[in-house]
């Protein structure tokens, strides 16, 4: 191919074009432009909406010079309202997102959640242009607080107890109605723990562990929205050794006075062993130690007869620590067997006097007869 032959008929065809110019039929008109991309982004933190979209390619006739935003409330698709992004010529009038804020929804539509629905146009009014709408969009603007600020903990000195602080944050499209309070473990999920209106929270520990706690802001129509940061507790109980459970003292025939109990329901420590205390006054006390099951039968032999007093502790040997005492219940201890043998033995006692009286009698009786005879025969 000859690229020099190629090059001088174009030069001889643009010279020919300029000297004699092909005449033109008509001017092609393009019309404004709708804008593109449209979206809603709602911020809870902030109370606000902002409409966001893409400007056309500036290419029209009459490109745009503001942007007309169509924009309703409602649950059905209704855009009473209208605003623009400024005059033509304005700093603002060319942005291509708008941002609407919760006073301005209350302001206009009385309230600031529902179903929000936005339109966008582009208008050239110097020429009178203005393009189509875009398609309508919506999105839902929950009754959802903005989240707490401020949240803050602090610790007693006894290191158990927990107390949980923040602040109300009124920024965004409602104010909160209450505040759910939620813990977890690392083997637990989050639970919900308190519903309050108040601005903190206490929570006392009873054992080891480590907790993770949530502040969720919620609304009057139940949408809540969970802290930012949350509050780590961990707490290591102290060794603690539980006083025994349900003490019962109970008497039985010819053995002697029972007592039973259950092991503890409560502090870290298992005891061992076990000492039982019974006592009718503080000047009369009997200890038993190094109990290994939770009863222990006390022998007649061994108490008296009369009003006794029990209690028992525990004692965890591995850690040389007591617990407290149990509750103490009393019974009227009677050895009844005892009293029985008695009444046995001086029913036996009796019938033997008994006895011996009427044999007694009885001989008196042969005695008195033979010295009738014996006169009786003397006086014949």
């Amino acid at each position: 191919m000859n690229i020099s032959k190629i090059n001088t008929f174009l030069r001889l065809l643009v010279v020919g074009l300029l000297i004699y110019p092909l005449p033109i039929a008509g001017a092609y008109h393009i019309p404004t432009q709708a804008p593109s991309n449209l979206t809603l982004t709602v911020d809870y933190e902030n109370g606000t909406v902002k409409a966001d979209w893409d400007a056309s390619d500036q290419m029209e006739d009459y490109p745009a010079e503001r942007y007309a935003i169509g924009f309703g409330l409602s649950d059905e698709v209704s855009l009473p309202y209208g605003i623009a992004t400024g005059n033509v010529g304005d700093e603002n009038a060319l942005n291509t997102e708008y941002t609407f804020t919760a006073s301005y929804l209350d302001a206009v539509f009385n309230e600031t959640y529902g179903l929000f629905h936005v339109k966008i146009r582009s208008d050239n009014d110097t020429n009178s242009s203005y393009s189509s709408w875009t398609s309508t969009i919506n999105t839902t603007i929950q009754n959802k607080p903005a989240k707490i600020s401020n949240l803050a903990s602090s610790i007693d000195t006894s290191g158990d107890n927990l107390t949980i602080t923040w602040d109300a944050n009124d920024n965004g499209f409602v104010s909160a109605s209450n505040y759910k309070i939620f813990s977890k473990t690392d083997e637990t999920e989050w639970t919900q723990v308190l519903v309050t209106t108040d601005t903190s929270y206490t929570f006392k520990a009873t054992e080891t562990n480590s907790w993770e706690f949530r502040v969720d802001a919620c609304g009057s129509e139940g949408d809540c929205n969970s802290s930012s940061t949350n509050v780590t507790f961990n707490y290591t109980a102290p060794a603690v050794l539980g006083p025994p459970m349900n003490v019962a003292v109970t008497q039985e025939y010819n053995v002697g006075v029972k007592v039973d109990w259950d092991v503890a329901n409560s502090g870290t420590l298992t005891a061992e062993t076990y000492e039982l205390y019974f006592r009718t006054d503080a000047n009369n006390e009997t200890v038993v130690s190094d109990i290994t099951e939770t009863e222990y039968t006390i022998s007649y032999a061994s108490i008296a007869n009369g009003t006794w007093e029990f209690s028992i502790r525990g004692y965890s040997s591995d850690d040389n620590v007591y617990s407290g005492f149990s509750t103490e219940p009393t019974l009227n201890v009677f050895n009844q067997k005892a009293q029985d043998d008695a009444n046995a033995a001086a029913q036996a006692a009796y019938e033997a006097e008994q006895a011996r009286i009427a044999e007694e009698e009885r001989k008196a009786e042969e005695e008195r007869k033979a010295e009738e005879a014996r006169k009786a025969e003397e006086a014949r």
